[in-house]
């Protein structure tokens, strides 16, 4: 007792009040319920709850033909436009069309590889089906599929026919992109014959096209140097021309139109709505 009035005494210990000032540890009789404990949702059930459908149908394709009689009659082509882009550029239209011709000639399954990008366009956008749902879909109609692929990426912003269009006829990109950057000085039409011009005498049209590619970073500010700008078109003219094409639609031009009817369109959109003078009864 002596110990413990000296203990209440001390300046380190306040004087008993009778009022607790700690809040008493809560007690458990029972272990909570396993059913009262929610588990959160397989990664696999979220997955299939956030995928949407396709914004074609896969027999939608008979509404387009031309692209319906190309993907039925050259499958590699399609099949190429399409890569590029599930690829974002890691592969090329022309090496995946190739490489599609060479297995179909080997061992006439060339549908079991396009299957595969199928899958991954599926998993990039999230869209609805199975990996044994593909493989049935491109042994079955492979058309249909090369055909609702090809519009669903055009359906999401992409213009797939660039691609291939920059990699085959590299002059006529090359024309339409340069009438933009000239601002009308030349035309299409010149700077694709004068393109292909010099690629039938010298073999080296991309150090006449790299030279718009370096103008058109000047007028836009854009990063890079003329040395860069002549490495690009000499490795891999296609994907520079493809780049410079998206460059200018995003800036607000319809590039096929040329300058012209750019310049119009502009002039239209930006004049002052018309007002009326008087009432109307």
């Amino acid at each position: 007792m002596g110990k413990l009035e000296e203990e209440q005494k001390s300046p380190v210990y306040p004087p008993p009040t009778g009022i607790p000032t700690t809040q008493p540890a809560p007690m458990y009789t029972e272990a909570p319920s396993a059913l009262a404990i929610q588990q959160p949702p397989y990664p696999y059930q979220l997955q299939l709850e956030n995928r949407g459908p396709w914004s074609v149908g896969l027999f939608d394709c008979f509404s387009e033909s031309g692209l319906c009689c190309l993907s039925c009659w050259c499958p590699c082509i399609t099949f190429g436009q399409i890569s590029e882009i599930i690829d974002r550029g890691t592969s090329t239209s022309g090496l995946n069309t190739a490489l599609y011709i060479l297995i179909w000639a080997i061992s006439g399954c060339a549908c079991i590889y396009s299957c595969l990008y199928r899958m991954k366009m599926r998993e990039q956008y999230r869209l609805e089906g199975s990996p044994t749902e593909d493989f049935f879909i491109h042994c079955c109609c492979e058309p249909c599929s090369l055909t609702q692929q090809y519009r669903e990426l055009q359906n999401r912003g992409f213009n797939v026919a660039l691609v291939c269009l920059s990699f085959w006829c590299p002059c006529i990109t090359f024309g339409q992109v340069s009438e933009i950057i000239d601002r009308g000085s030349s035309s299409c039409q010149k700077n694709c014959l004068l393109h292909f011009v010099i690629g039938c005498i010298t073999g080296w049209p991309c150090i006449y096209s790299s030279l718009y590619r370096t103008k058109m970073r000047e007028q836009y500010n854009l990063e890079g140097s003329p040395a860069k700008d002549l490495c690009i078109h000499c490795f891999c003219e296609p994907c520079s021309l493809t780049q410079q094409y998206r460059e200018l639609q995003h800036r607000g031009f319809d590039v096929p139109l040329g300058w012209q009817e750019n310049m119009k369109r502009q002039s239209q959109s930006q004049a002052p709505p018309v007002v009326e003078v008087g009432m109307k009864r």
